[in-house]
């Protein structure tokens, strides 16, 4: 059929004529990357150490503070100080290539920890966060995987709307306007660091020595 259609002229039964290789190919090795150069905006007073970020946080009143959410489920909010820092990364994606200073004019309030099950339920009684699949083809129902929906577990599978709806408190006794944009999450996240991360540079190990 290859004859007749692709005039190809061949005997499968041949056995090629292979040439042994006399010299291994040398491999090709590329130059090293030149490590990216975190470039941040000056700007005074900025970035400071976690002493400073205390006595920032304690310099406007109460540092911690606690919102019941009705049948003795409690939301703990910690102060977040204002002040200003340089957002973006001249390394980054396109959108975060452009650096800035930010400013926070006044303190803020945000929650310790993230929003669990119990404390979502009060607004949304009816979700259910469901589990961490085990694999992707179980069908037990014994193990379908690792529970996500334990009272105190961070609240998961929760859609954009929802969340705001929740920070706004729309629906529930606690009526409060709850936002944080981004900047704001990226300042308290930050914790006075220009780093980039919040505890070092990429290579930098994030674990306590103990």
């Amino acid at each position: 059929m290859r004859k007749l259609y692709g005039g190809v002229v061949e005997d499968c039964e041949t056995i090629p004529d292979i040439q042994p290789v006399s010299e291994a190919p040398t491999p090709v090795i590329p130059e090293p990357e030149t490590p990216p150069q975190h470039a941040v905006l000056a700007l005074e007073g900025w970035p400071f150490n976690a002493d400073r970020a205390k006595a920032m946080q304690t310099a406007s009143g109460p540092v911690t503070r606690s919102v019941d959410l009705g049948d003795g489920v409690i939301l703990e909010l910690v102060r977040i100080p204002a002040g200003a820092f340089s957002m973006g990364d001249a390394n980054g994606a396109p959108d975060e290539r452009t650096l800035s200073v930010q400013r926070i004019d006044k303190p803020f309030w945000m929650g310790k920890c993230e929003v669990s099950n119990e404390q979502f339920g009060k607004f949304e009684p009816a979700h259910d966060s469901r589990f961490e699949h085990r694999t992707s083809w179980q069908f037990d129902e014994e193990y379908l995987g690792w529970p996500l929906n334990r009272p105190k577990q961070p609240v998961v599978r929760v859609s954009w709307n929802e969340a705001m709806a929740f920070c706004r408190g729309s629906r529930a006794s606690w009526a409060r306007k709850w936002l944080c944009p981004p900047r704001r999450m990226e300042w308290a996240c930050r914790a006075g660091t220009a780093s980039p991360l919040n505890y070092g540079d990429l290579d930098t190990g994030f674990l306590r020595s103990r």
